[in-house]
Order: C-alpha cells, then structure tokens, then sequence
C-alpha cells in the first residue's frame, strides 16, 4: 500500500481533509492533513497495542507528510494553529546546535586549507536541512542571499552562524536568537 493511498483527499468543507483507513476499515476527517495522519496514526497505534501490526516504523508520519506534499503542492507546509510538525523543530534545533557547536570549536587562525575544508562542511551541513514538509530549504537559501559565511577565524565563523539563524529567524517571524555567553568563542 502507498504511505498516501488515493482516499487520502482533500473535499472543500470544515473538515476537508479525508481519508478511508482501509487497515482500520474505518474513516477520517480531519481541518489539516497535519492533523489527519496524527489522527491515522493515534488509531494505528492503538491497534496495534491489541494485537495488530501496522506498519509504523520510525519517521511514518513524515514519510506520509512528505507523500501529502508531494501530491498536494498546494498546501502549507503547516498548519498556523498547529505549528510545524514536532520532528521538524526537533531536526532543526540539532542542526542548529551542530552548526553553532561546530563554529564554537573552529580554530581561531585557520589555515586555507581548514577555511576550505568549513566551507565544504558547512555546505554538506547544507544538505541535512529538510525539505519534506516545510520551506526550510527555500529559507535558508534566501537567509544565504544576505548572509555570507565567514571562515576567517572561531569569532567570524561563530559571528556568521548566529547572522545566519537570525535571518532564518526574520523569515519565520520569530525573535531574534541571543547566544549564551558562555557558548560564545572568546576574543
């Protein structure tokens, strides 16, 4: 079976987004398809707590999420009253911290030859960043439009990553990030 069967649909009306779970033999209805494949799994894993065996494996709401937005461009990426789904905030708050942890420990007078090899890091850290279900790609390019990553030393470096999230922090509307001090590279 497909991670988004056919029945999967979306029909204009207060709870728009429709789906006959054919496992379960049971329908849904749900305002959000956010909401629809939480509603699935819940009744999945319910199930499957009385004996049965659904299929869902780490990461199976995503992969759905990911299938609705592949079939449905059209939606967003989130529901506003939900927010994004909880797996993205918790891949972007790793990447964050991996980026500003890396940063944190790059050398104070690098050499060409290590300034490369952070620009070759930072652009597979690039890579990492989802693109299933959110903007977060297209938000990182436009932050990198008014961004440049700075490789010169720690204190640069450190500097352009904290740029870096503060963009992507304008983009989403949110406030500004104030690193803790003592995160901070010295001078």
């Amino acid at each position: 079976m497909p991670l988004v069967p056919d029945n999967f649909i979306y029909v204009p009306g207060p709870k728009g987004w429709q789906f006959h779970d054919e496992l379960l033999n049971h329908p849904f209805a749900e305002t959000h398809p956010n909401s629809l494949i939480r509603a699935v799994f819940q009744a999945r894993s319910a199930a499957n707590a009385e004996g049965a065996s659904h299929d869902l494996a780490h990461g199976w709401q995503e992969r759905v999420w990911d299938g609705v937005c592949r079939q449905h461009p059209e939606i967003p990426c989130h529901d506003e009253a939900e927010g994004p789904l909880p797996e993205l905030v918790k891949i972007g708050r790793a990447l964050w911290k991996e980026l500003h942890e890396y940063a944190q420990n790059y050398f104070d007078e690098p050499t060409p030859t290590q300034m490369a090899s952070a620009e070759r890091w930072f652009m597979e850290w690039r890579k990492k960043v989802p693109s299933f279900g959110c903007a977060c790609k297209e938000h990182l390019a436009e932050a990198l439009r008014t961004v440049t990553m700075d490789y010169s030393s720690r204190t640069a470096l450190y500097s352009s990553t904290v740029a870096l999230h503060n963009a992507i922090n304008r983009i989403l509307g949110k406030a500004q990030w104030v690193p803790p001090l003592e995160g901070a590279p010295k001078e």
